[in-house]
């Protein structure tokens, strides 16, 4: 699952863990991607190339695969009619990641 957030910091994630991420130093974007597996675990965070526009949410799902959630340990996403949104769950982890 790839989460599309918006946000003009650098997550504390990115400088902890920079091996999770494809910038090694803090950069100029006000967003970032974040690929998910599918238990939740963050295999990827890189900032986004294009400006995210004023009117775009603050967190959008971008790409998700449901046969991720044939057997969930976790639900990170739910469908309302053709689009995914995060779950409760996935917001958390957003949070403390992006500190939002």
């Amino acid at each position: 699952m790839i989460v599309q957030v918006k946000t003009n910091k650098t997550p504390d994630f990115v400088t902890r863990y920079p091996s999770l991420s494809t910038t090694k130093k803090p950069v100029s974007s006000n967003g970032w991607k974040a690929t998910f597996g599918p238990y939740g675990f963050p295999l990827l965070i890189e900032p986004v190339t294009k400006s995210i526009g004023p009117k775009e949410k603050q967190i959008q799902v971008l790409h998700f695969n449901p046969e991720s959630q044939k057997k969930p340990c976790r639900r990170l996403t739910k469908k309302i009619g053709e689009r995914y949104i995060p779950t409760e769950q996935l917001q958390t982890y957003l949070e403390l990641i992006f500190e939002l």
